[in-house]
């Protein structure tokens, strides 16, 4: 039996293709179409937000992305469209309009000069213009980031881009930005797509790494705060939409590039150094007897080679109402990152009403990481205690030496193409993306014997912020025969990711008197699977293994004071002992047991279906617009995981493999509104529903199950009840467009967070599981929780200070700021915690100078304290407040005797030396402080 809401939509649809396809003869003998382009006149790029009227009507657009305008039931007969944008000169044109076919009419814009001749938009200032003015026109809310703005900063990759735009905060990775969160949701309930569809995940889970895309093959970048029901709903936070670019972007054909020399700081002295560098170019143009045929292709390739200073204290106890650190983890990394990537855009446009499109991108990046990792432990009870100080009769010492090699490639394919039949135009589109993650290497632990526990006595400090640890005995402790191998792990793990989507939609553009509007609905099918795939064999050392002596190097201090590393390791000549020698019976053996669990228990095999439809109208009245739709998604999914039942002799009949079926369907209405009370003032709301799916692993009802006997059961559940987040979103801005192209923004944003998902933990006495009685039992199991809120403001000003005297007129300013609050209720906890990584407190600060061929700006970038893992009342882990200061400097070399440009240009990457830090119940006690440097760059770019 179908249910209401299948009936509302089947309704719902059956209207909307009715009304697609029956022609409104009233209006269609007396009408026509207009369509065309509106670009720039220099250099031909589009006007995405441009403004296109009918003189003396109500019939008006805005140009979208590719600078497309389309007017439907325009009055047959001379009419004159004028065309503006801000920062541009007016431009009209009288055309003559017939109802039996489409008129084309396309526009150049002259850009306009500011003061005197001596300002021109251009750079900087021309990209800022081209994103506000599409936040203008659209009836999302969404902000935009520019390809101008993009590289004016020394931003690596996408994710570091998108962070300068309002509400964003990233999460960064090796001293560079890898997921995006947007009003401090979770990087896996945000939605990233590629020319519109959805990109594949190298991850374990929904999160897109956008460090794999580097900044200098996209066009631009849209964060899309509260989608519209064309878009997918798996966006609590919103949508980041990623574009790249095309031959019909620009008037003429193409080439421009950039060669960067890149210094970096090396924090730490360990390990070889290679040239950094970073290099791109694009090219692209028409061909044909009209030009119907469009190619671009871009590449580019950087290589970073940086060291690493890691401190960990691993935790803080409280040991007689004072806290003391577990103990010290002091690391040195010496990294090695490259990525390739290349894209090929091919469009075919043989008349005005038909287009068609083939997106191709390939992104590749390599790793390989050298990590010597010092670990000094107390152990016995402290003595001579004070508020700061102390002395532990015993310890502990280990080095752990790692060595890892990373691949991760993202590869999508879209083909699509649009149709126009009349006033109704067809869209159809197929992709394929698949990501693809390879990690392997050995790590190994060299551990000083228990005998010598009260060889490594020793006193701590607290009171500085990184705090002091003095062995009794160093000379013990810097001697690397005291530190006999333990055990070496050779891990190998897989995730791939494979995504099919197919769409098609149909929209109809209306004009009903003085009302216009569109009809638009639409279809889409995406099948995800992914198949992560982990081992880990574990080998434990003979009486013949070697110690450290073997592999030893002279201790490295870290970057951060009061913290020595004892002893070293040479992590690649260890990682190149065991290739050769850990099959070696003589010196190792196989842990049978543990290898065996290693090889199955994070195995997962997940496939998903996700059947979409939806339906939608906008409606123009006067200064009102209004878009309103449902989008209906039912989503099927079939998970399997290894069950596991370890007890002391675990073998393989303790493993089994299950299958897990899943589905729920979603009906998620919206409303848009728009009010343009001037030409500069706008009011916007919007209510809206998005979801965010469980994990695909989550939802399998599998049990990882570990005994001690009949004292101890440990269990951990899947939980094939759970459903998706549901979000209820309310919007409200304020939008005033300042003179010559600047933005006041001031808003507000509220969201119910229905069903969000937590781990919860609960512990029993005298459990029984299938008939045995335990002492003690712990269960671990991921729960839906009660609803959370979201609640924030944002605002952004983006000024150009034209008005003021020669040279301040050549100054600009770009900020924004976002305060955000949550409440969720937690399993375990009292009252209400923030959700996982939202920060309070969101800002972006950047003054910018253009004139006389120089480009002068300063970016400062802060977000505050986010809650990162939950451990007792007051001992929380949270990634500390995160402030980065970037600057380049650039300038425009004037060349007379080419039509070409010059451009030179300097970067400063964290000016400051910010550090990736997290700290544990106060920021006082710091649970992981990283240090990668700052980054310094020069480079040449031309354009022809």
């Amino acid at each position: 039996m179908k249910t209401p809401h299948y009936r509302l939509l089947y309704f719902l649809f059956a209207f909307l293709a009715f009304t697609l396809i029956t022609p409104l003869r009233g209006y269609a003998q007396s009408t026509g179409v207009v369509q065309g382009r509106v670009v720039d006149a220099a250099n031909g790029t589009p006007l995405p937000g441009a403004n296109v009227v009918v003189n003396g009507t109500s019939i008006g657009t805005s140009t979208g992305q590719n600078g497309r305008y389309q007017l439907q039931n325009v009055p047959t007969g001379p009419q004159t469209l004028t065309v503006s944008f801000v920062s541009y000169q007016d431009t009209s044109r009288t055309i003559g309009i017939e109802a039996d076919a489409p008129t084309t009419l396309n526009f150049e814009l002259q850009s306009q000069v500011l003061k005197g001749g001596e300002v021109v938009v251009t750079g900087l200032r021309k990209g800022q213009l081209r994103a506000i003015n599409q936040k203008r026109q659209s009836m999302a809310m969404m902000d935009v980031l520019s390809a101008d703005a993009i590289g004016k900063l020394p931003d690596q990759n996408v994710a570091e881009a998108v962070q300068r735009l309002p509400g964003i905060s990233i999460e960064t990775d090796r001293g560079e930005g890898r997921f995006v969160r947007i009003r401090g949701t979770a990087p896996e309930l945000n939605n990233v797509t590629l020319n519109g569809q959805t990109m594949a995940s190298t991850t374990e889970s929904r999160a897109t790494a956008l460090d794999l895309l580097p900044s200098s093959m996209i066009s631009s970048a849209e964060v899309i705060k509260a989608v519209t029901p064309d878009m997918d709903a798996n966006a609590v936070g919103g949508t980041v939409n990623i574009n790249t670019l095309t031959a019909f972007d620009r008037k003429n054909s193409f080439l421009f590039g950039t060669v960067n020399g890149l210094m970096r700081q090396q924090v730490v002295s360990y390990g070889d150094s290679k040239l950094p560098f970073r290099a791109s170019v694009t090219g692209g143009t028409k061909l044909g007897a009209a030009d119907q045929l469009g190619i671009v292709l871009s590449a580019s390739a950087s290589r970073r080679d940086f060291g690493a200073s890691i401190l960990d204290p691993d935790g803080w106890n409280q040991v007689n109402s004072r806290f003391i650190p577990e103990e010290l983890e002091a690391q040195i990394e010496d990294n090695e990152r490259k990525r390739y990537g290349g894209n090929l855009n091919l469009d075919y446009r043989p008349t005005e009403s038909t287009s068609l499109y083939l997106r191709s991108l390939v992104t590749h990046t390599e790793e390989i990481r050298k990590n010597s990792e010092y670990e000094f432990g107390f152990e016995g009870d402290v003595t001579n205690q004070s508020a700061n100080t102390g002395r532990y009769p015993a310890g502990s010492a280990e080095l752990d030496l790692s060595y890892s090699d990373d691949d991760e490639t993202l590869y999508s394919f879209n083909l699509g193409g649009e149709q126009q039949f009349g006033d109704v135009i067809w869209n159809v589109d197929g992709t394929y993306t698949r990501g693809y993650f390879h990690y392997s290497g050995p790590d190994a632990t060299f551990e000083t014997d228990e005998a010598d526990q009260n060889m490594l006595s020793a006193t701590y400090d607290t009171g500085p912020y990184f705090f002091k640890i003095n062995p009794d005995n160093p000379s013990f402790v810097q001697n690397p025969a005291n530190y006999p191998i333990r055990s070496v792990d050779v891990q190998d793990q897989t995730n791939t990711e494979d995504t099919y989507i197919a769409s098609t939609d149909l929209r109809r553009n209306l004009r009903m008197g003085d009302v216009t509007g569109y009809l638009k609905m639409g279809g889409k099918f995406q099948l995800r699977n992914k198949i992560v795939d982990r081992a880990e064999s574990q080998y434990l050392p003979t009486p013949a293994a070697p110690t450290l002596e073997t592999f030893f190097v002279p201790a490295t201090n870290t970057a951060q004071p009061n913290s020595p590393t004892f002893v070293h390791g040479n992590v690649e000549a260890f990682s190149n002992y065991v290739d050769e020698n850990v099959t070696d019976d003589q010196l190792f053996s196989l842990d049978v047991e543990e290898t065996t669990i290693e090889q199955v228990i994070e195995d997962s095999d997940s496939q998903e279906g996700i059947y979409a439809g939806y339906g939608m109208a906008s409606v123009t009245l006067g200064p009102l617009n209004a878009l309103g739709g449902v989008r209906v998604e039912r989503t099927e999914t079939e998970v399997i995981r290894n069950e596991l039942q370890a007890d002391d002799n675990i073998t393989e009949d303790d493993i089994s493999e299950e299958t897990f079926v899943n589905s729920y369907t979603n009906v998620l209405p919206s409303l848009h509104l728009r009010y343009n009370a001037t030409e500069d003032l706008i009011f916007r709301a919007a209510w809206s529903n998005t979801i965010g799916r469980p994990d695909y692993d989550l939802l399998a009802a599998f049990e990882e199950v570990s005994t001690d006997g009949t004292t101890q059961i440990s269990i951990t559940r899947g939980n094939p009840d759970l459903v998706p987040y549901r979000a209820t979103s309310l919007d409200a801005f304020v939008e005033y467009y300042l003179p010559m192209g600047g933005l006041i923004s001031v808003g507000g944003f509220y969201k119910h967070i229905d069903n969000p998902i937590y781990q919860d933990e609960q512990e029993y006495t005298n459990f029984t599981y299938e008939g045995v009685t335990y002492d003690e039992a712990t269960v671990e199991q991921t729960v839906n929780v009660d609803a959370g809120r979201l609640l924030g403001a944002e605002a952004t000003l983006n000024a150009l200070f034209t008005f003021l005297p020669s040279p301040l007129d050549g100054v600009g300013l770009s900020s924004n700021i976002a305060v955000v609050n949550s409440e969720v209720k937690v399993p375990g906890r009292e009252g209400d915690l923030p959700f996982f990584g939202q920060s309070d407190l969101v800002t972006n600060l950047a003054p910018y100078f253009q004139k006389w061929g120089v480009q002068a700006r300063v970016a400062w970038s802060y977000q505050s304290a986010a809650l990162a893992e939950l451990e007792a009342p007051g001992n929380d882990r949270y990634d500390a407040p995160y402030s980065t200061i970037d600057a380049s400097l650039s300038y425009d070399v004037p060349l007379q005797f080419a039509k070409t440009d010059l451009t030179i240009m300097g970067k400063v990457r964290n000016i400051t030396n910010e550090a990736e830090a997290r700290y544990q119940g106060d920021p006082s006690r710091y649970d992981r402080h990283v240090i990668y440097g700052r980054t310094f760059s020069i480079s040449v770019s031309t354009n022809f």
